[in-house]
């Protein structure tokens, strides 16, 4: 899990994801380490069985490679447990699970895929592509109006001298949902490559939603679910970020049959996360 507030639906989420077979590692962003802290000495994170790891924080930045060293960082905390999980669930502190915890197990046991989501558009994938194709610089500053309109002016000389980052690659580009659930061999597979082509990653936009699914496409025994990552998301004419989702998204997000929903925000709408909450409670007393 990758957390930077709301702590308490993400206490809500550790809590009703933590059973006997289930380990959680969790990463809170530098800069709200302290907040943190703050709130689970006042509110104790009750456990009902497995481990709990938390892992040494980074400063994390919407669009910067920060965010894929942070997953990264999330993996190889699993795999240096030397214990070879079945499946890594990838999720946001702003998710929450649709499912009780042991249905969502039982299903990736049954079928072994990897659930994550790969983007089929022709037209539009290929304009995404120059998160990749170009230079961006000061990605850790995109959130500040002049370093943004800095990274743009950068890219219009690129685009006209036909930089293409890709071309020596030999990687088809590839583009998805950052949030995944991967078998262990995958994640294993993710880190042993991931070396290979973080040059390619630095200085892009977005690696998060790319790195994955570039690396993962070159697995010759992976198997990917049809049904993408199975995380309930609604995008609202191509935003960068997601719609939160509200009680009037109700219906949706529970006929939609996926593991996990995003994003939650108590701040908004916080009777939605409950109403699920209390749904999962209720199928796990039966």
């Amino acid at each position: 899990i990758t957390a930077h507030k709301n702590w308490a639906q993400l206490k809500d989420l550790i809590e009703v994801l933590s059973i006997p077979m289930v380990d959680i590692y969790l990463h809170i962003d530098l800069k709200s380490r302290d907040s943190f802290e703050k709130y689970v000495v006042e509110n104790p994170i009750e456990l009902n069985g497995g481990g709990y790891y938390l892992i040494e924080s980074r400063g994390c930045n919407w669009g910067d490679l920060s965010l894929s060293l942070t997953e990264l960082a999330l993996f190889r905390a699993v795999i240096n447990s030397n214990i070879k999980y079945d499946y890594i669930h990838l999720i946001s502190g702003q998710d929450f699970s649709l499912k009780p915890i042991e249905s969502i197990i039982a299903e990736c046991n049954l079928n072994n895929f990897d659930y994550i989501s790969y983007m089929e558009d022709g037209s539009l994938k290929d304009r995404l592509s120059r998160r990749v194709r170009y230079y961006h610089f000061f990605m850790n500053r995109s959130r500040n109006p002049f370093f943004n309109f800095v990274r743009k002016s950068l890219l219009l000389p690129q685009i006209i001298l036909g930089v293409n980052r890709l071309r020596s690659t030999h990687m088809d580009f590839q583009v998805g949902s950052e949030w995944c659930s991967l078998t262990y061999s995958s994640v294993f597979f993710l880190l042993k490559e991931f070396p290979k082509y973080k040059h390619l990653f630095e200085h892009s936009s977005c690696s998060d939603e790319c790195y994955k699914q570039m690396i993962l496409q070159n697995r010759r025994d992976a198997k990917f679910s049809p049904e993408g990552n199975k995380r309930f998301i609604i995008f609202d004419n191509l935003a960068p970020s997601p719609q939160t989702l509200t009680s009037e998204d109700y219906n949706q997000i529970m006929s939609s049959n996926c593991f996990f929903a995003r994003k939650f925000d108590d701040d908004v709408d916080k009777n939605v996360r409950l109403s699920i909450l209390e749904k999962i409670r209720n199928e796990q007393s039966k």
